[in-house]
């Protein structure tokens, strides 16, 4: 629990997971996911959120590793295994969920990480007119050549995808401060400003 909401347990040392039968958008140019999530005490290896990819192929992968950094990977590019490779570092260790953000933006070359409202780690690389369509999206691991693996292990509370939308920071910020609201954490999320002022004439 959380705030007093419901948060789902990933079995340490489980294989837990859920997987879409088919992908949300099979070939999306720009995703973005929020996670609201905590690790399991004493777990430093690399833990997936949200995979997408085909059998062969990672291709975007939102995970966080060493129990304190956002990983967002994305196929392409001269990046180690051909993979970029985003690290936020920042995640609370001390039984806290955060509250991370992943955005992979292949229309504006523009990709992101940030934990907990901090300051976005930003990749500008151009995938071009490189594909990144999927076969499988799941949520607590991934697959490769059909065996999974990478579990995650911890508790997720809330996960949130967008698919086909860049979102702007006023956006992301309205996003983060909403989860943070909702399950009172303390982020460097902001109040959105009002969207105006109401006048009644009678």
């Amino acid at each position: 629990m959380v705030n007093g909401l419901p948060a789902m347990g990933f079995t340490l040392a489980g294989a837990d997971r859920f997987y879409l039968q088919k992908p949300i958008t099979t070939d999306p140019r720009q995703l973005t996911v929020f996670a609201v999530f905590r690790q399991s005490p004493g777990d430093n290896i690399q833990n997936m959120l949200f995979t997408h990819r085909n059998t062969s192929n990672p291709l975007i992968q939102a995970s966080f590793e060493n129990a304190t950094n956002a990983i967002l990977q994305m196929r392409g590019g001269s990046g180690i295994g051909g993979v970029q490779k985003i690290s936020a570092p920042g995640l609370l260790t001390n039984g806290s969920f955060n509250v991370a953000m992943y955005q992979f933006d292949a229309v504006n070359d523009r990709h992101a990480v940030a934990v907990n409202g901090g300051a976005e780690v930003v990749n500008t690389y151009d995938f071009g007119s490189q594909t990144f369509i999927a076969d499988t999206q799941r949520v607590g691991c991934y697959n490769l050549n059909g065996a999974d693996g990478l579990f995650l292990h911890g508790h997720l509370a809330e996960l949130l995808v967008y698919e086909g939308v860049a979102l702007t920071s006023k956006q992301k910020n309205a996003i983060g401060y909403y989860l943070e609201s909702k399950y009172a954490l303390d982020t460097g999320y902001t109040p959105p400003p009002p969207l105006g002022t109401l006048i009644l004439v009678q």
